[in-house]
C-alpha cells in the first residue's frame, strides 16, 4: 500500500491534534485538581477558624450571663426600687449593704475578666475582621469598642466603688461620733477627701449651689478658693448635714449612681457579643443575601433578636 505525502500530512496533523487535546485535558485536569484541593483546604481552614471563633463566642457569652448579669442582679433589684425605698431598706436591714457592695465588686471584677478575655482573643478576632469586606474599618471599630469598654470599667472601679467606700466610712464615723464630740480635724479630712476628688463630681455636684458647679471645680483644680472660701464652707456644711441626718440616703444615692455605671459597662459587653454574633453569622452564611455586616449588626440589635437596649441578657 502506497502512502502519499498528503495522507501522511493528514495523519500527522490528526495525531498532533489528538496529542494536543490530550495534553490540554491533562493540564486542565491537573489545574482542576489543584483548585479542588485548594478549595477543600480553604474550606477546612475556614471551618477550623469558625469553630475557634464560635468557641471564643461561647466563652464570652457564658462569662457575660453567668458572671456579669447574675452578679449584678442584687444591685439591680435594689436600685430599681428608687433611692428613697433603697434608703429605707438600708435602714431596716443594715447588713444588706454588704450584699450590695459585694455585688458591685464582683460585677466590676467580672467586667474586667470579660475585657481581658477579649484581649486574649485579639489575635484571633483581628485576622477574621481583616479578611472580610471593609476589614480595616471593622478592626478600627473593634479597637474603639475595646477602648470604650476599658474606659467604662476604669470609671466604675476608680470612681464609684471608691466613692462608695468613702461614703460608708464617713457614715459610720458620723453614726459613732455625734457632731458635738467628733474630732473636727478627722471629720474635716474625711469630708474634704470626697469634696475635692473630681472623680466624684457627678455626686458632689448635688451639694453645690446651683449654677456654681464649674466655679467650685475650677477652684478645686487650682487648690485655692481665694475670695470664694465661703463656697467651699457651704458645700462642706451641706454634705456633712446630710450625713448626720440621712446617712442611708447618701449610701443609696451612690449605689444608684454606681449601678448606672455598671449598666453602661454591661451594655458595652453586650454590644461586643452582638457584634461577634453578627460576625459569626457573616462567616457561616451561604450567600444569597444583600445584607452588609453593618445591616446584620443592626438587625441583631433590634428587639426581634437580641434587644440591645431593652433586655439585659
Amino acid at each position: 500500500m502506497q502512502i502519499t505525502s498528503l495522507q501522511l500530512g493528514v495523519d500527522i496533523a490528526t495525531s498532533l491534534a489528538i496529542l494536543a487535546s490530550a495534553i490540554t485535558f491533562l493540564i486542565n485536569q491537573r489545574l482542576k485538581n489543584r483548585e479542588t484541593k485548594k478549595r477543600q483546604l480553604d474550606e477546612s481552614v475556614r471551618a477550623v477558624t469558625v469553630n475557634e471563633f464560635q468557641a471564643a463566642l461561647g466563652t464570652l457569652s457564658t462569662l457575660y450571663i453567668k458572671q456579669i448579669v447574675v452578679q449584678a442582679s442584687p444591685l439591680h433589684n435594689a436600685t430599681s426600687r428608687g433611692t428613697a425605698k433603697l434608703a429605707v431598706m438600708l435602714e431596716n436591714r443594715p447588713e444588706y449593704l454588704d450584699t450590695l457592695k459585694l455585688s458591685l465588686k464582683n460585677t466590676s471584677d467580672n467586667i474586667s475578666d470579660f475585657f481581658h478575655t477579649i484581649c486574649a482573643y485579639n489575635y484571633q478576632i483581628t485576622p477574621l475582621l481583616d479578611s472580610i469586606e471593609d476589614g480595616q474599618k471593622q478592626i478600627t471599630e473593634f479597637r474603639e469598642g475595646l477602648a470604650q469598654l476599658m474606659q467604662s470599667y476604669n470609671h466604675l472601679n476608680a470612681s464609684h466603688m471608691a466613692l462608695l467606700d468613702e461614703v460608708c466610712t464617713l457614715a459610720t464615723y458620723c453614726h459613732e461620733h455625734p457632731i458635738e464630740s467628733a474630732d473636727q480635724d478627722v471629720l474635716r479630712q474625711m469630708v474634704l477627701s470626697i469634696l475635692t476628688d473630681s472623680d466624684y463630681r457627678q455626686w458632689v455636684d448635688s451639694f453645690i449651689p446651683a449654677g456654681q458647679e464649674d466655679l467650685y471645680w475650677q477652684h478645686i483644680s487650682q487648690k485655692d478658693f481665694g475670695e470664694h472660701t465661703n463656697l467651699l464652707s457651704q458645700v462642706h456644711t451641706n454634705l456633712l448635714q446630710h450625713f448626720y441626718t440621712e446617712p442611708n440616703q447618701m449610701k443609696a444615692q451612690v449605689l444608684g449612681i454606681a449601678y448606672h455605671a455598671t449598666s453602661q459597662a454591661r451594655q458595652h459587653c453586650k454590644d461586643f457579643l452582638i457584634k461577634m454574633s453578627a460576625l459569626n453569622y457573616w462567616l457561616i452564611r451561604k450567600g444569597g443575601s444583600d445584607e452588609t455586616l453593618e445591616d446584620v449588626i443592626e438587625r441583631y440589635r433590634s428587639p426581634d433578636v437580641f434587644a440591645a437596649t431593652t433586655e439585659i441578657r
